[in-house]
C-alpha cells in the first residue's frame, strides 16, 4: 500500500491511500450528507483531474503506551467527514476484514 498527496494540498496534512492496483481508499459518496460511523469504505480509482474530500486522509500523530513505554502511532482521519480510519469490529480478526470510518477518540 502507498500514499501520494495531492499537490494542492502539499503541507496541509492530507494524502491518497493506494492500494497496489492503483485504487485509492475512498468513503462512499451519493450526492448527499456525509455517511455516519461504521460506514464500509471500499477502494475506487483515484482521482486525478482534482482532488475528492472522501479520498483525502489526514495523517495525525499520537502518543499510545503506557507509563513506561510510548510510541507514536498515526490516525486517518478522512478530510470530508471527520472520521477516522478503523477496522470493522466483526472482521477485525480475519485477513481481508472490513474496513470502515469511525469516530476519533478524544
Amino acid at each position: 500500500m502507498g500514499r501520494r498527496t495531492p499537490s494542492a494540498y502539499e503541507g496541509k496534512g492530507y494524502l491518497q491511500v493506494k492500494a497496489s492496483n492503483g485504487k485509492c481508499l475512498t468513503v462512499p459518496y451519493d450526492n448527499g450528507p456525509a455517511p455516519p460511523a461504521g460506514t464500509q469504505l471500499f477502494w475506487w480509482d483515484c482521482e486525478t483531474r482534482w482532488f475528492c474530500a472522501s479520498q483525502l486522509w489526514n495523517v495525525v500523530p499520537v502518543q499510545v503506551g503506557t507509563a513506561d513505554a510510548n510510541r507514536t502511532a498515526y490516525r486517518f482521519v478522512n478530510h470530508w467527514t471527520g472520521l477516522r480510519l478503523s477496522l470493522g469490529p466483526a472482521t477485525a480478526g480475519e485477513s481481508g476484514g472490513r474496513v470502515t470510518q469511525d469516530t476519533c477518540p478524544k
